[in-house]
């Protein structure tokens, strides 16, 4: 028996030394496990609502309609409802990734008056330049301004004298909003201030509101 325990005990010992120099040699040539790194750390780190949605360089084509009151400038008459329907294309440059200059011409047709006078606007044109910047992830605000010419017919609707053609200058000033989608269809909508002089037909004032798409080319 007393043999027994003192082989046990040597068995023992003889273990303990052979596993520690076992765990000491493997111990030198561990390498925990790697994994490959969240980002480029040579790459800037960006606000969320910039690397969402980039403004790129784009042109495009737009349709849209308005719908508003117009009413002659210094008072007389009443106002008149006004509309117009918008054809309209340009160039967005991106200036950051944030903001962009908007370049165009628009077209449109439509009406305007008071209560004693009819004018339909047969074609109106217009060259417009814009400032837009990036609000929101999805929403971008744009002001805009234009200046061109209109042509249409002029009626008084008190003494009946015919269609007489009328022409004369017309500006605008307005701000938009752009949801851009996930295709290539920017939805937008706004409000515009629209001046037109006709001579000694009048200057007629109209503010609209105005729904349309844009489609990006």
């Amino acid at each position: 028996m007393k043999m027994s325990t003192e082989k046990l005990m040597g068995l023992l010992v003889g273990l303990s030394l052979s596993t520690g120099i076992l765990a000491e040699g493997s111990g030198n040539g561990y390498k925990p496990p790697s994994s490959p790194e969240l980002y480029d750390v040579n790459e800037p780190i960006e606000p969320p609502y910039v690397r969402v949605k980039k403004i790129k360089s784009h042109a495009y084509l737009g349709l849209g309609g308005s719908f508003g009151s117009s009413y002659l400038a210094g008072g007389g008459g009443s106002n008149k409802a006004s509309w117009n329907v918008v054809g309209e294309g340009g160039y967005v440059k991106a200036l950051t990734t944030w903001t962009r200059v908007d370049l165009g011409l628009e077209f449109f047709n439509g009406a305007i008056g008071n209560s004693s006078n009819d004018l339909k606007i047969n074609v109106a044109g217009l060259a417009k330049l814009g400032y837009g910047y990036n609000i929101s992830e999805n929403l971008y605000a744009l002001v805009r301004v234009g200046y061109g010419l209109a042509t249409g017919t002029y009626k008084n609707t008190d003494v009946d004298v015919g269609n007489k053609s009328v022409s004369g200058g017309v500006w605008q000033v307005g701000m938009q909003l752009l949801v851009p989608t996930e295709s290539a269809v920017d939805v937008l909508g706004g409000i515009f201030f629209n001046q037109y002089s006709f001579g000694d037909k009048g200057t007629y004032n109209a503010i609209e509101g105005r729904l349309g798409l844009r489609f990006r080319i």
